[in-house]
């Protein structure tokens, strides 16, 4: 009876992260570990946020910045993005790829409010993190972030107010707010409907960004994981929309922005870590959805930092000679 009683405790324990895993991936999750098992043929991987992949339907040109890379580079580009993709899932992916062996580069989108330290203890995103150590076949390193007693506070579950006007939390943002932008959306874009909304996704977006030593902790490991591996690997500090920001009409807001943005340059030049600074490439009309403060590009804004990020990696030696021996 021990016996049976002891097998069963070692199976429930051996899978118990992928049961757990299981109840927190969604269909965008289970895609993307698909897409990153499946390649067969050596590629660039390319993870990120909805700004990887969201068009606008005022777009000529509706193709992905991973599809541009891909005809910029004449390689082929796994897009591993998805939306609200943030660092501690890059590392958790990085882990993954580490059992495949056609990793040509490895391409990597950063953005101010990626410091939030809220991200780091997400219930969906730990135990997401135990299916992938599962799967890569690595202990769980992020079991302590479900018991800790000193967990930052998330915006998104606390009530938002703004020059004395309740927005509410983010499930009430998006229904009340978020839906009447999408709803009046107009050909060219244009900022929002509701100009009060406008500054303040931009203050909040803003307020979500800060020196983080987790943060820069987990960089300097996902550094280590690619360096470990010789994968070549750029950092892409994606382009704002500094025209939000400044509209917001608080200097503090720019300010916070501005500093984040250097922090995190800091961070990469203490590395050694090659890394691309688009954050002032894009003018305002390159942005789509301007309401939301994401970030979204429309095809000519997309076209500039898949063509930016090809120049880069074309430069790369280590990625130049990899490329030429894989070349068929």
């Amino acid at each position: 009876m021990r016996r049976y009683l002891a097998a069963f405790v070692v199976a429930f324990i051996c899978t118990l992260p992928i049961g757990l895993a299981t109840t927190a991936f969604r269909s965008a999750d289970i895609q993307l570990v698909r897409q990153l098992l499946q390649a067969r043929e050596p590629a660039v991987y390319l993870l990120g946020n909805s700004v990887i992949d969201h068009s606008s339907v005022c777009d000529k040109d509706h193709r992905t910045i991973a599809e541009m890379l891909g005809a910029a580079l004449r390689r082929d580009v796994v897009d591993l993005s998805k939306g609200g993709m943030q660092l501690v899932e890059y590392g958790d992916i990085a882990s993954l790829l580490g059992v495949r062996t056609n990793v040509e580069a490895l391409v990597f989108p950063l953005v101010p409010d990626m410091t939030d330290e809220a991200n780091w203890h997400r219930t969906d995103d730990i135990y997401r993190h135990l299916g992938y150590s599962a799967l890569s076949l690595k202990p769980p390193i992020r079991i302590a972030d479900l018991v800790t007693l000193n967990r930052p506070v998330n915006i998104d579950n606390e009530l938002q107010v703004f020059e004395g006007r309740r927005f509410g939390t983010i499930k009430e943002i998006q229904t009340r707010y978020m839906s009447k932008e999408k709803a009046a959306h107009t050909c060219p874009e244009a900022d929002s409907v509701d100009d009060t909304f406008f500054r303040f996704m931009h203050w909040r977006q803003a307020s979500r960004s800060g020196p983080s030593p987790r943060f820069a902790s987990e960089l300097q490991s996902l550094h280590r994981i690619a360096t470990d591996h010789g994968w070549p690997v750029v950092f892409v500090l994606m382009p704002l929309n500094a025209d939000g920001y400044g509209r917001t009409g608080d200097a503090r807001v720019t300010q916070r922005i501005r500093q984040t943005h250097t922090w995190m340059i800091e961070q990469l030049e203490r590395m050694g870590a090659d890394y691309l600074d688009l954050t002032d490439s894009a003018e305002r009309s390159a942005f789509v959805d301007r309401w939301c403060a994401c970030g979204h590009l429309a095809d000519d804004g997309r076209h500039l930092v898949a063509q930016a990020i090809a120049d880069k990696l074309l430069r790369t030696p280590d990625f130049d000679r990899r490329a030429r021996s894989s070349a068929p």
